[in-house]
């Protein structure tokens, strides 16, 4: 196994570090040399995982790193993220929607495998305690994405997205909303999005009941590009 491998099994039995430690390693890491500031990063997605309730400040700290210059920098932080995601449920509304604001600027910017690792980061974070119209501002952002993209395994994932997150989609208009993304998306030719399409419209049966969007069917799917 890697030394990184070794490192995440002994993270998960040694005791949790304080947030003043974690905090300590954050802010110095403009200072330090890219190889360095790698390693810690690496080290700081370790630890993200045991946190229960991540320190504001840390958080701060670390955001910028989802537009920072290196990519691989901009990894790790998203990597670093989506470790930290089952403990957003625990943050302010304030801190979770400068996430969210950093997030969406990144997914607007990225494309092919970063926007897969964004994706699958937003998947797992706590959105459904966004207000309405950053989820729908979502909703148009993955739309858009859907019909720009070249990337097919970027496609899949949006597929993927709107379907497994259907307890985002909380309001009848969210969910005609999220709806309209498949059925808009179902001229996709390549035959592995259609089949995430097709699994997505599945999981919104569930949702749907005497009068829901749901139940009308959505309109008349056309094509995508």
């Amino acid at each position: 196994p890697s030394l990184e491998a070794v490192l995440e099994v002994a993270v998960q039995h040694a005791p949790p570090v304080g947030p003043k430690l974690l905090l300590h390693l954050a802010s110095s890491l403009r200072y330090l040399p890219k190889r360095l500031r790698l390693r810690r990063l690496r080290l700081l997605r370790l630890w993200a995982t045991r946190l229960t309730r991540p320190d504001a400040v840390l958080l701060q700290k670390l955001l910028p790193f989802l537009r920072d210059r290196d990519g691989d920098a901009r990894a790790m932080a998203v990597r670093i993220f989506r470790g930290l995601a089952p403990s957003l449920q625990r943050v302010d509304s304030h801190t979770l929607n400068a996430i969210e604001s950093y997030f969406s600027d990144a997914l607007e910017r990225h494309d092919g495998r970063q926007l897969v690792a964004l994706l699958r980061a937003v998947e797992v974070f706590p959105y459904q305690r966004l207000e309405d119209g950053r989820l729908d501002a979502l909703l148009d952002l993955l739309m858009f994405k859907a019909f720009r993209t070249k990337s097919r395994a970027a496609r899949t994932t949006v597929y993927a997205l709107v379907g497994r997150c259907v307890r985002f989609w909380r309001t009848r208009a969210l969910l005609a909303r999220a709806l309209s993304v498949l059925l808009l998306s179902l001229g996709d030719e390549d035959a592995g999005c259609l089949e995430a399409i097709l699994t997505s419209l599945e999981a919104f049966s569930g949702k749907g009941g005497r009068g829901s969007p749901v139940s009308h069917g959505g309109g008349s799917p056309t094509g995508a590009s």
